[in-house]
């Protein structure tokens, strides 16, 4: 018989097969209720000592919750049973016993703290709101993905081992690459501009990126994933932040359409932003700040103090979704921008949600002796850095882009404070495992 998921189960079904983990089990004597759960669902199978054989009935008794098990049998409407429908079992196989006792409680009614859930993660994602995260993930990707191919964007894999930093600096994973030296990339920047010189035109990536940042915040992770983009042939950063906020659009789109269940079982109430953006000068936003109590020395980032309390004030004007732009040269890298009208400035945004840098992007340096200065004004050798400075050597178009953090933004989204619960197997400074 064909497994058919617990989901597409109803009153008036004849036999079906359901596989999947024993969630719950309660023996009242004469009578027994399984609880078994895929990953779509679950249903309640009722084991009544007058209705089964012995053997059925041994293997129920004794089955470990968590266990994988196989029942095959008919269909009855109760409207006391989860979702109104119950099987009566005509066999019973265990598939994967489970041992005890569990490291964890996968029901969530005995709560773990974060580190044990992601020590044993493999059944902290058998919970379904853990679980919802992921599918709401996946839906971001989807929307992502149809937007950007809709309008002429290619899906490029660039390389993930390099021979130096992106952005420079010494948060940089260093590996063993044969008998050299080799790094992982920060991000998919240098590649995604060679992809430029290539005549590619419009290319992007959903892409994994290594910082060694020692940073221990609930917003930062050794390992992120990134929605990356650029193209080429623009006037200026307008043209990037357009792509960007019709992207993010897109990928909330993707999220009510394709995941609205999923956004019940967290109990979020999602809303598609209204574009354009609200969009912000770095100077408007520093003045902001101070009009809250937070003074910022020009120049600097602006902290996550100060980022809360303009957030605040521009989620009161209905703003989740905002970019500050036009921020100065000290705070970005060598490859932005400078502005034409202001070289202290910068052709850049970021892209917030709420109080969470989710983005950064703007207008790249095009031409090869501007863009060595800047390579040399922040301390690095562009001798180190032939193979990306010889794409601007023949030919390279006015180009930029962003790139987004995966994890922040479905955090962000669904109000998550700690990164960590976005991403399966989280790394950062103090986890390497599972």
């Amino acid at each position: 018989m064909e497994r058919a998921y617990t989901t597409d189960i109803n009153g008036s079904s004849d036999k079906v097969k359901v596989q999947g983990w024993l969630r719950e089990k309660r023996d009242l004597g004469s009578i027994m209720f399984l609880i078994i759960a895929d990953r779509k669902g679950e249903i309640q199978v009722t084991v009544k000592d007058d209705e089964v054989d012995e053997d059925l009935l041994e293997s129920a008794e004794n089955v470990t919750r968590e266990s994988v098990v196989s029942v095959e049998g008919s269909v009855q409407e109760n409207d006391q049973a989860p979702g109104g429908r119950e099987i009566h079992p005509e066999s019973f196989e265990v598939l994967s016993e489970a041992k005890k006792p569990l490291p964890m409680d996968p029901r969530g009614k005995q709560e773990a703290n974060l580190a044990t859930r992601l020590d044993n993660r493999f059944m902290d994602l058998r919970k379904k709101d853990r679980r919802a995260i992921f599918e709401i993930r996946d839906a971001a990707c989807s929307g992502a993905r149809q937007y950007l191919e809709e309008n002429g964007f290619m899906e490029v894999h660039t390389p993930k081992i390099t021979v130096s930093g992106t952005e420079g600096g010494a948060e940089v994973f260093p590996i063993i690459y044969y008998e050299k030296e080799a790094f992982l990339v920060q991000s998919a920047q240098l590649y995604k501009q060679l992809m430029q010189a290539a005549g590619a035109e419009r290319v992007y990536e959903i892409t994994p990126q290594w910082r060694a940042e020692k940073s221990r915040t609930p917003r930062h992770l050794t390992e992120s994933f990134s929605v990356d983009m650029e193209m080429s042939f623009i006037e200026d950063q307008e043209d990037v932040m357009e792509v960007q906020e019709r992207t993010v659009k897109a990928m909330v789109e993707s999220i009510k359409e394709r995941a609205s269940e999923q956004l019940e079982e967290l109990d979020v109430d999602l809303k598609v932003p209204e574009l354009p953006l609200k969009r912000l000068t770095y100077d408007e936003a520093l003045e902001m700040a101070e009009e809250e109590g937070e003074e910022i020395q020009w120049g600097e980032d602006i902290n996550i103090k100060a980022m809360r309390k303009i957030s605040k004030r521009l989620e009161e004007q209905g703003h989740d979704f905002y970019f500050i732009k036009r921020w100065p040269a000290s705070e970005k890298a060598f490859y932005y921008r400078p502005d034409p009208e202001d070289s202290k400035y910068t052709q850049t945004f970021d892209l917030n949600y709420r109080s969470w840098e989710l983005s950064s992007g703007g207008q790249r340096i095009h031409d090869l002796e501007l863009l060595k200065e800047r390579i040399e004004n922040q301390g690095m050798d562009p001798s180190e850095m032939k193979f990306y400075l010889d794409a601007f050597r023949y030919g390279m178009p006015p180009h930029g882009g962003f790139g987004m953090g995966l994890d922040r933004f479905v955090a962000s989204v669904l109000g998550i404070e700690n990164v960590k619960e976005t991403v399966l197997f989280p790394r950062t400074p103090d986890r390497l495992e599972p």
